[in-house]
Formats: C-alpha cells, structure tokens, sequence
C-alpha cells in the first residue's frame, strides 16, 4: 500500500472514530420533551438517553406542562448515581404532562419500564397506565383540603405528606380503596393535632410499588 493510499485510510479511520464518540457524549444539564423542545416525544429523549448516558452532575428533562405523550415508551436502562441524577420534571404551569401508552406494544400493562436504574426521578408526570389515573387538589389552600385521586382497581398504599425539612408530618393509610374515585381529607393538621404553619408540602402517594409526587402551598 502507497503512502496515499495508507494516508487516505487513515483519514477515515480517524473521522469515523470521531464520529462515534461525538454521537455518544453523556447527557447533562437541562434538556427539554415536548413541541419545540430538545426532544419532541418522550421515546426519543429514553433512547438518547439509554444510548448515551449521563455524564457530570447529572440530567434533568423539563417536560412541557400539558403535553400528552401517546407512546409507548422503551425501558430504560440508563442509570445515574447520588451525585449523577436522572431527573424528569414537569416544566410550566398548565396540567400535568401525561404519557399514555397505546397498549399495542405486547402484552405488559407497564406503562414505564426500569431496568436495573438507579437515582431516577419523575416529578409531576402522569403515566396513565398506572394503577392511578387522575390526582388532583386545590393549590394553594387554607387551611385544609382533600386529595382526589382515581384507580383503576381496587388497591391498598398510603398518601404522606412532608414539609420543606423533609419531616413527615402526616400519614394516611389508604386500605382496599375501589376502583374509580376517591378522596382524602386532610384538616392541615399534623400527627399530634397541631395545625401546620404556611409553606410548601410534598404529598406522595402510594399505591402498591408505584409513587406520585405533588407540591402544595399552605397559605394562610
């Protein structure tokens, strides 16, 4: 082989090795899922980020407020670390966005698939394949409120409530609760009967292996 021949080689070898490792750089930072977004559905945003993983300081996939995702989404098989998260949160202050698989990909009822992942957080997404279709609730409110939710099947869990240092400051068992709607009140008080001071709450609500997170403001 010529020195021009062994020179053209090269020159692809080293563009195509270049190539390769520009289309896997780990993902980081903010990126978008929804109409205009860095990711127009919520499939290609798990794709990238099984295929490329997630580099330094983690990522978070701000998903647009009101988007309604009818797919049926990949497993994921990315994983982050503490210090390496993979967030996905709900962007903007319309509904919550929802994904709603359309049942045709096999026979799984999952609508969210993780596979051996760690560190991964959905805030503000509904997946409505769920046991739990619907959670909704006034906000903010003074001084006391009921949380609606809607299952799909009989089902047993909890719904707890915390305050801004994390603390629990309220817990509901629920116990064979039908399928269809169904409420909890809470009068704003804590374990001990004493009424909770104004700030913002997380509820988290359980039912069997899945959990959905609200934010709440108390304002009094």
């Amino acid at each position: 082989m010529n020195l021009a021949k062994l020179f053209a080689v090269s020159l692809l070898f080293l563009l195509v090795m270049t190539s390769v490792s520009l289309s896997a750089v780990a993902l980081t930072g903010e990126l978008s899922i929804g109409a205009g977004g860095d990711y127009t559905t919520f499939t290609s945003a798990i794709n990238a980020l099984n295929t490329n993983g997630v580099g330094a300081g983690g990522v978070i996939f701000n998903v647009v407020s009101g988007s309604v995702f009818s797919e049926n989404l990949p497993a994921i098989t990315a994983t982050g670390t503490a210090d390496d998260q993979i967030v996905f949160r709900k962007s903007g202050t319309n509904a919550y966005p929802q994904v709603r698989p359309s049942g045709t990909a096999g026979t799984t009822d999952a609508g969210l698939i993780v596979h051996g992942g760690d560190y991964i957080t959905f805030d503000g997404i509904d997946v409505n394949s769920s046991a739990v279709t619907t959670v909704e609730y006034p906000n903010p409110f003074n001084p006391d409120t009921t949380i609606k939710y809607s299952l799909k099947e009989v089902s047993s869990g909890s719904l707890s409530i915390y305050n801004q240092r994390g603390q629990l400051v309220r817990d509901f068992q629920i116990t064979n609760a039908p399928a269809g709607p169904n409420s909890i009140y809470w009068n704003g008080m804590d374990s001990q009967g004493r009424y909770v001071s104004s700030g913002l709450y997380l509820f988290i609500l359980r039912v069997g292996s899945e959990s959905f997170n609200r934010k709440a403001t108390i304002v009094k």
